[in-house]
Parts: structure tokens; sequence; C-alpha cells
């Protein structure tokens, strides 16, 4: 795939679980190559929530909640 990217093209690969050591050590030496594995995934939806479209919610209906710390 990275060999049939255009200019300022990159490659993104989104994976729910992880990725082995090899594909990581491989998208450290790939300035085009972004791998995202499910956990950071997650952090980014929570993270970007509030910013996204109600359209994009759907997919995820999340609840904010709190918690007391005892």
């Amino acid at each position: 795939m990275l060999g049939t990217l255009g200019e300022g093209e990159y490659a993104l690969l989104v994976n729910l679980g992880s990725y082995s050591r090899p594909a990581r050590m491989l998208e450290r030496n790939k300035a085009k190559l972004r791998l995202i594995e499910g956990s950071e995934l997650a952090e980014l939806v929570v993270e970007h929530y509030s910013k996204m479209s109600p359209r994009y919610r759907t997919f995820w209906p999340l609840k904010q909640i709190h918690v007391a710390d005892l």
C-alpha cells in the first residue's frame, strides 16, 4: 500500500486490536504511515467526542457520568 501513495497522501490503518512489534517498527520508519490501535481509538473518541457531529455521535452514544472520589 505504501508504494501506491501519491504526493501529499498518507496511510492510516485502524485496528480494534493491537499491532505487532514489527508493524510498529515499520511505522517508525515510514513517515507516511500511521497506525491506530483499539485503545488509542477509544481515547481519541472520548477526547474529541464533544466536537463530533451528532451524525457520528450516534455510532458511539456516550453519556458522561461523574464518580465521587471517596
